[in-house]
């Protein structure tokens, strides 16, 4: 077989520097660059990280308790401070919350006669006069039903120490719609687009040696 022309290997080797030339136009080359500028993919715990501080909330700054105080007339600050003298984590504003809270729980479990949120809620003697007043509308197939439209103000009036035992009574001013029905469901007395505004005062007491955080209502 006849070998190849000299003019022959010049085209072929033409083509392949041009093939070469081609590939490394592609593909590129990291001839000449510092190892530390190639960018590499990142692990996937740091994406991980990323995407945990992004969804973590802002630490919240709690109220020096002094400055809580100060919003007080001063025979409710020297109480705040008997109290905390015993329970050093007692924030009148932290109760002032749980208080409201505890309003709107206590209404929505009479309506629904849950009785076991009532008996958390409710010291002994007044879940019982709760639990009387629920029996005597089922014995009259009548239900009282309140709807609380908004708690506009929920103010303490009064704090004292006995002992161990604190008692705190806060005014209450809520919009409130009242309305009874019937064993069908038929409203007999009220209008459920009546607002009412109804002032109440309530009192709640808490052992404030005991490990159990939870207030109880003592009287409405």
């Amino acid at each position: 077989m006849e070998g190849f022309q000299y003019g022959d290997i010049i085209v072929i080797g033409a083509i392949a520097a041009f093939i070469i030339l081609r590939y490394r136009a592609m593909l590129g080359t990291q001839a000449g660059r510092d190892p530390s500028e190639i960018t590499r993919p990142k692990p996937l715990e740091e994406y991980e990280r990323v995407v945990q501080i992004a969804e973590r909330e802002p630490a919240k700054t709690k109220p020096a308790v002094k400055d809580e105080d100060a919003a007080y007339p001063d025979m409710l600050g020297i109480s705040f401070k008997s109290m905390r003298n015993i329970d050093p984590e007692f924030s009148p504003a932290e109760f002032l919350n749980g208080a409201k809270a505890a309003f709107e729980m206590i209404i929505k479990a009479f309506n629904a006669r849950d009785h076991e949120t009532l008996k958390m809620l409710l010291a002994d003697e007044v879940y019982e006069s709760f639990k009387e007043v629920i029996e005597t509308q089922e014995s009259q197939n009548v239900r009282h039903e309140t709807t609380l439209v908004a708690i506009n103000k929920a103010e303490i009036r009064r704090a004292q120490l006995n002992g161990k035992k604190a008692r705190i009574t806060v005014d209450f001013v809520s919009d409130q719609i009242q309305v009874v029905r019937d064993a069908s469901g038929t409203i007999t007395q009220g209008n459920p687009s009546d607002v009412d505004s109804i002032a109440d005062e309530w009192i709640f007491e808490r052992d404030l040696s005991s490990s159990s955080p939870n207030w109880v209502v003592i009287e409405t």
